[in-house]
């Protein structure tokens, strides 16, 4: 399991992510670490907050569901499989006490402490795998926005601009160990080739792909990789 080592707090040290897998390396961190969640560990977890949440969470009980509990100094916690769907980072879905975090996010795990609080597992409720979890399922996602369909030129840059934000968005997050920065590189490249974009227009929707990357780029590495991508488009590489 992936890990980012936080402060005493919910933030990450120094504002700077530190990921590892490593169980030698994570059992030397100090403060808290956060469990990472979506496709670099396989987990969506849904966050109900506050009283009112813990109140939505016993309406929405289902032991098929609810496998995984982790008590939080204010709510729960509930960990399902990432499906083959994606799963947006969301608060309050569909107006309700219920935050997930999916892909380019993170959540306290077991055993970390926020103002003497500590986060733990309801016994009986702990996570034994990825694989024993029950699979997050659709009717839990925010609600979609209608969209108005009608016909559009190929060739108009609106259009392509649309076409290359829904290819980003089923794109895989580009995660530190996993050869990251060379998927973010490949996701940029893709931007002149196939959508044929601008500068700008590349740039706007490759930071909204950097948002779930983990950790995410920074601005100057972000504009170094599509200005990349750019000329090696020019170049036909």
């Amino acid at each position: 399991m992936h890990f980012v080592k936080l402060s005493n707090g919910k933030k990450p040290v120094k504002g700077e992510w530190q990921i590892s897998d490593d169980p030698e390396v994570i059992a030397t961190w100090t403060g808290n670490k956060g469990l990472l969640t979506g496709t670099v560990n396989g987990i969506v977890a849904v966050d109900y907050d506050g009283p009112e949440g813990l109140e939505l969470a016993r309406q929405e009980f289902r032991r098929e569901l609810f496998r995984c509990l982790i008590r939080t100094p204010n709510g729960l916690h509930v960990y399902t499989r990432m499906p083959n769907f994606p799963v947006p980072n969301a608060v309050k879905v569909q107006g309700k006490p219920k935050d997930l975090r999916s892909d380019g996010g993170y959540v306290l795990a077991a055993g970390s402490k926020v103002r003497g609080k500590v986060y733990e597992y309801l016994k009986g409720y702990e996570l034994r795998s990825v694989e024993d979890l029950p699979v997050f399922p659709e009717y839990w996602l925010p609600p979609k926005k209608e969209v108005h369909v009608q016909a559009i030129d190929d060739n108009d840059p609106f259009h392509r601009i649309t076409r290359a934000r829904a290819w980003l968005a089923q794109a895989e997050p580009a995660v530190m160990g996993q050869n990251g920065s060379k998927k973010f590189f490949f996701c940029c490249c893709r931007m002149f080739q196939m959508f044929e974009l601008s500068m700008d227009q590349a740039y706007a929707l490759i930071h909204e792909y950097n948002a779930r990357c983990v950790p995410p780029f920074s601005v100057k590495e972000l504009l170094h990789k599509v200005e990349d991508a750019a000329k090696a488009a020019k170049k036909g590489q």
